[in-house]
């Protein structure tokens, strides 16, 4: 499994993190394909079918300069998808891939919405960096983009709420909801809420590892503030999420698959 450094899971999900480039690899993009020269974004001339098109082909780029790092930087011998023209280098394509999902982003494409939220700062290995305006702008977006995702009852920025960073500088976390000291623990409620009806012997190892109880004993939080959370994981899905389907599996925030 690619993994995401220096993030760790919430309680309740063992043995996983995320990678560095915030997508999910989509095995299915291995397979040979007609490729084309990356898109160059513009929103004032693209309609939301090109800006998602633009998106999700910077993300396959991103996942081939992702694959090209690791060969190189740990002697690995994984295949190559097939080329993309202009996919030459990963602070090209981190740039690309920032204003292609920005670009879909604030056209309405919730699942280019979903990956904004994953945004880091920038990738030290390469050189790339956000400006200083660009990270300003993402303490509005993502403010509306994280709003709007509960108001729809969408369980990806449930387990983006969870998330345990430990060193990985994402921007998300300055974001108000995640200065919570509660909100890996309100995360885990309302998860746990979703998959209530559900056999984890019939799905993933992530849904038994989501039920498994766990000890309040060392928790860093009061008796207080776990109740609080309790409540509030209650009255948020009865509010946005008791009308979506239960979870069948892990509700992942960014991947190369469009949500259905």
């Amino acid at each position: 499994m690619y993994e995401w450094r220096n993030a760790a899971p919430s309680p309740g999900r063992h043995g996983r993190q995320f990678i560095a480039s915030k997508i999910e690899p989509n095995h299915a993009s291995l397979k040979p394909t007609t490729t084309s020269p990356l898109p160059t974004v513009s929103t004032t001339t693209k309609s939301l079918l090109e800006l998602h098109a633009a998106f999700r082909e910077s993300q396959r780029c991103m996942e081939e300069r992702t694959i090209v790092r690791g060969n190189v930087s740990y002697g690995l011998h994984v295949a190559l998808p097939p080329h993309i023209p202009g996919c030459d280098d990963m602070k090209g394509a981190l740039r690309q891939e920032y204003e292609a999902t920005t670009a879909a982003a604030k056209a309405g494409d919730i699942d280019a919405q979903m990956c904004y939220l994953m945004r880091g700062y920038g990738d030290r290995e390469s050189g790339f960096r956000l400006t200083d305006r660009e990270i300003a702008e993402y303490q509005s977006l993502g403010a509306q983009y994280v709003d709007a995702a509960f108001k729809r009852g969408d369980w990806r920025v449930v387990e983006l709420l969870g998330y345990r960073v430990i060193d990985w500088a994402g921007l998300f976390i300055n974001l108000e909801q995640w200065k919570d000291p509660a909100r890996e623990y309100k995360a885990h409620q309302l998860l746990l809420l979703g998959a209530g009806d559900v056999d984890p012997q019939d799905t993933d190892y992530w849904l038994a590892a989501l039920r498994m109880p766990e000890s309040k004993d060392n928790s860093k939080l009061s008796a207080q503030e776990i109740q609080d959370g309790d409540t509030w994981a209650q009255e948020t899905y009865d509010k946005y999420f008791i009308s979506q389907p239960k979870l069948l599996k892990e509700p992942r925030v960014c991947t190369a698959e469009d949500a259905s």
